[in-house]
């Protein structure tokens, strides 16, 4: 047996501790062996479960420990709750028998049993941490998502098919009259060239009272001088008149 002085040193122990060379054998374990298997199998034999409630009571302990010399020492404190012995199934053997563990692979279990559950505490805290950084649903009310709705920008409310014909300009769309596109005169394409588009000029009568009026004042030689619509003159005898709607020419 160990003494007093021996676990305030586990290394020393374990070096006064006989190696076990033939682990006895169990046919059918007490319910104070604890099962070592993978897995859950054996997770509700009574020996495993004071395994783990004095795993549990010892945790914080563990955690505070701050060498690996304290933790060994929570570890031997562990195992000295557990009354019976370690197990685990011999493979080498079909009749279902059990190998007993050395103490040194009872500590070994005992301390993968104690990582695999801080691992599983941390896990647990990432996923809690994760949950609360999250933001949560928008409060944002009906009538405030209306407003932002219609405050909106174009890209936002059209689709780009929908864009593209809302932004290209159909230069011959004369608020959706339907008349074909009339050319200005010549003389009125070369002074206003920067035009986009023309417009459609109802036809007019020529203003024959006012080419009469001024009738004097073109020469008879040259009656194939354009005259106004709007006031029967020529370029010569003094017409005036712009626009689309006034610039219109006959020959007299």
């Amino acid at each position: 047996m160990s003494s007093r002085k021996d676990l305030r040193n586990p290394k020393a122990a374990e070096r006064k501790e006989p190696p076990d060379m033939n682990n006895p054998l169990v046919v059918n374990p007490g319910p104070s062996a604890v099962i070592c298997s993978r897995g859950d199998v054996h997770s509700k034999h009574p020996g495993n479960r004071q395994l783990y409630q004095a795993i549990d009571s010892h945790m914080d302990q563990y955690e505070a420990a701050a060498s690996r010399g304290e933790r060994a020492r929570v570890v031997h404190q562990i195992k000295a709750c557990i009354p019976g012995d370690f197990v685990k199934r011999d493979s080498s053997r079909k009749n279902g028998t059990y190998s007993v563990l050395s103490n040194k692979e009872a500590r070994q279990k005992i301390s993968h049993a104690i990582r695999y559950k801080l691992k599983g505490r941390v896990n647990a805290s990432s996923v809690k941490t994760d949950k609360e950084s999250r933001p949560g649903p928008s409060s944002v009310s009906s009538s405030d998502s209306a407003s932002t709705t219609g405050a909106a920008d174009p890209d936002e409310i059209f689709s780009d098919n929908e864009l593209s014909s809302v932004l290209i300009i159909n230069p011959y769309d004369n608020q959706n009259v339907d008349t074909e596109p009339t050319p200005f005169p010549e003389e009125y394409v070369h002074s206003h060239v920067q035009q986009p588009y023309s417009y459609s000029v109802p036809l007019q009568t020529p203003n024959m009272a006012n080419y009469e009026a001024n009738s004097s004042t073109a020469s008879h030689g040259s009656l194939d001088a354009p005259l106004c619509y709007n006031c029967g003159l020529t370029h010569q005898s003094g017409c005036q008149c712009v626009g689309p709607q006034t610039t219109q020419w006959f020959n007299s």
